[in-house]
């Protein structure tokens, strides 16, 4: 498990506590299950990248 840090304005954090307590959880586990399911939902080998035609002057 790696632990990471979130920035986010004040009140937004307060209301995700509020959010978290009223359903017996954390933010933390709130922001993993969320990435978890970014995650999931992204293939794991992204196509590559199409190079950019080069302009030559």
């Amino acid at each position: 498990m790696k632990n990471i840090t979130v920035a986010v304005p004040s009140d937004t954090y307060y209301r995700a506590r509020i959010w978290a307590a009223k359903h017996m959880t954390s933010v933390s586990c709130i922001v993993g299950k969320m990435l978890k399911n970014m995650a999931d939902q992204t293939p794991s080998d992204p196509p590559p990248r199409s190079k950019k035609p080069t302009v030559k002057l």
